[in-house]
């Protein structure tokens, strides 16, 4: 009989053993067939308070709140009709949207004449111009300030809007967290009624033995014959498909609080490395990456993911012109045997 018709003949008889299966029980109402219930430590989060004291989080000092990086890149000013048009341009290094106000400075012989903008938005990774007029300037200031060379401006930002804090989510503290040892960070345990039988009760134990043995011996079988392939991979929680990763590439998994700022992993040389199971990522995700990196001084990256847009190979450059961080890109396929 040759493989074929062993996969085939074994496939049938674990059918028909679910069928009788079927036939001589009933499906558990604890656990609706499942044959797993919500862990009763963690409450099906996978974690645990430890006993160890709450921490002030670092990133925010514990305010819950961070203020928001924009940069200005460049400002420059013309006059007008006894006006001072004033420009910057301003770039919003977040991966959120802001908005803030502009403040022009216009400063004359004896006294410093000032104006503001309404609120305005600064998208995520975008540079803007604003330009605030400065006016009602007395004839005496404005007859020096026209003058060749005696032009002197300035132009900020105020009342900038504050962002939550990535690291401790806008609480301020951080919770030790520890993985739970009832379910060992599955958030599930077997349940206690059909004792994880296939959610299935009665007399199902000597059955129940005869196909999980054909079921290892099928899925033996299989998996020697078959690798693993992305489509398995997508199909995977991100905590499976996590692991894999990690495991594949031998490194060292992260800390609770560099996995809540988005780095699952280091490399032995200190590269962080981002996991992503997503099938498009992009510029906003390379740009937040490097923002993270800049503030945990890290020079280099590694992203993850399925595959990439066309821009990421933009955003790239733009990581190693303002923030000095090389990132690189790997596809999951070049990881699988």
């Amino acid at each position: 009989m040759n493989r074929k018709k062993i996969i085939t003949f074994l496939i049938f008889f674990v059918i028909e053993l679910i069928f009788v299966i079927s036939a001589v029980s009933g499906q558990c109402d604890r656990c609706s067939g499942t044959g797993k219930i919500i862990c009763y430590n963690c409450q099906g989060t996978g974690k645990v308070q430890t006993s160890e004291p709450v921490e002030i989080c670092e990133y925010c000092l514990g305010f819950g709140v961070i203020q928001p990086t924009i940069t200005k890149k460049s400002a420059f000013a013309q006059t007008g009709d006894k006006e001072v048009f004033v420009s910057g341009t301003f770039e919003n290094d977040q991966t959120d949207g802001i908005y803030g106000m502009a403040i022009a400075e216009v400063i004359g012989e004896t006294t410093t004449y000032t104006n503001s903008s309404e609120r305005i938005y600064f998208p995520p990774n975008e540079e803007i111009l604003v330009t605030v007029i400065v006016n009602n300037i007395p004839n005496d200031d404005w007859n020096w300030i026209s003058k060749f060379g005696n032009l002197k401006t300035n132009i900020y930002l105020s009342n900038i809007d504050s962002l939550s804090c990535p690291l401790c989510g806008g609480d301020g503290i951080l919770t030790p967290l520890a993985t739970c040892s009832i379910c060992y960070g599955t958030g599930f345990t077997d349940c206690p009624d059909c004792n994880s039988n296939f959610g299935l009760t009665g007399g199902v134990t000597t059955i129940g033995v005869i196909a999980i043995i054909g079921l290892v011996i099928l899925s033996t079988i299989i998996i020697r014959r078959r690798k693993i392939t992305e489509k398995d991979l997508r199909k995977m929680s991100f905590y499976e498909y996590q692991n894999w990763i990690i495991e594949k590439l031998s490194v060292e998994r992260a800390q609770i609080r560099d996995s809540r700022l988005g780095i699952d992993g280091y490399t032995k040389d200190g590269e962080a490395i981002q996991i992503n199971q997503s099938h498009n990522v992009g510029k906003a995700e390379v740009y937040k990456f490097a923002n993270i990196l800049s503030k945990k001084k890290i020079r280099r990256g590694i992203i993850i993911a399925f595959n990439f847009n066309d821009d990421v190979f933009e955003a790239i450059n733009g990581a190693r012109q303002h923030f000095r961080i090389i990132i690189e890109t790997v596809m999951v396929k070049k990881l699988i045997d």
